[in-house]
């Protein structure tokens, strides 16, 4: 009855994760083709029509462009059920997409999820918080079972205190280290995407996810929780990033501050375009 993650892909061009236990199956976004989907599913052990709900944290097109597939294929396996019912989201959120698919998808039906409010779906409970980007109404998510828990922070400009206040007791954290600053100045990028990315609607840079994880073992320490957070850098851009700027930098501030991988925290780097490990919270 273990809590489980993986992800299928987490970068700028696609992201999906699957959170599962031995009953519940639970995606969250659809930024991915059928054929990922599958193979994914396929990895974890389980099939399409497995699925209990789909979390939807924005409808920009990395984290949405699989949906209707994924509603054509469910319609196909049981063209009685009213799968749409089981997709989550913001009000926002669920109304943007639908219009992003111009009629190709109904999402009137889908369910509504808000903010610091919880739910369960199975063994699973799910807590949504809102994020700063620059979508209709984007959503954070927390999963908590058996008395474990993970959460997703991506596409955020900014960690705030209502963000904090809903990770910093988890034992695995999805967290965005989407640029190398610097990188991004240089490159090649328009200078008004370069702004968007840089403000506090945009994405969050490896030094701003540094001290966001800070903060998050700050408080773990002020609060007396002994246990090493596991921590999963994601949504890496191709352009303005590399596995290992992000991954220095993250534990070169970490270390100014006095925190140590192995004792305060450790630290994995989900891939891109492709299905990932399984990770086990037990």
């Amino acid at each position: 009855m273990a809590l489980n993650f993986c992800s299928f892909s987490s970068g700028s061009s696609g992201n999906s994760y699957l959170i599962f236990t031995q009953s519940t199956t639970l995606l969250v976004d659809v930024g991915v083709t059928g054929k990922t989907l599958q193979e994914g599913l396929n990895y974890c052990g389980r099939q399409l029509t497995d699925l209990d709900a789909v979390f939807l944290t924005h409808e920009h097109h990395d984290h949405v462009r699989g949906l209707p597939v994924l509603i054509n294929s469910l319609r196909k396996c049981d063209p009685d059920s009213p799968w749409e019912t089981r997709i989550y989201g913001s009000p926002g959120t669920l109304a943007a997409a639908q219009d992003r698919f111009k009629g190709k998808v109904d999402l009137s039906s889908g369910s509504f999820v808000d903010p610091l409010t919880t739910l369960m779906i199975g063994d699973i409970e799910i807590t949504s918080f809102r994020l700063s980007h620059d979508a209709a109404e984007p959503t954070g998510f927390r999963f908590d079972s058996q008395g474990k828990s993970l959460a997703i922070v991506t596409d955020t400009g900014i960690v705030n205190s209502s963000i904090l206040r809903n990770v910093w007791d988890v034992d695995f954290l999805v967290l965005e280290s989407n640029h190398e600053k610097s990188m991004l100045l240089m490159g090649k990028y328009p200078y008004d995407l370069k702004l968007r990315i840089l403000g506090d609607y945009g994405h969050l840079s490896n030094d701003h996810a540094a001290l966001a994880l800070t903060e998050i073992i700050k408080i773990r320490n002020e609060e007396n929780k002994k246990e090493t957070l596991s921590v999963a850098l994601a949504h890496l851009s191709n352009e303005n990033n590399t596995r290992d700027m992000a991954y220095l930098t993250l534990n070169n501030i970490l270390f100014e501050n006095d925190y140590i991988q192995g004792k305060d925290y450790s630290l994995r780097i989900l891939d891109r375009d492709m299905v990932g490990e399984i990770i086990t919270l037990d």
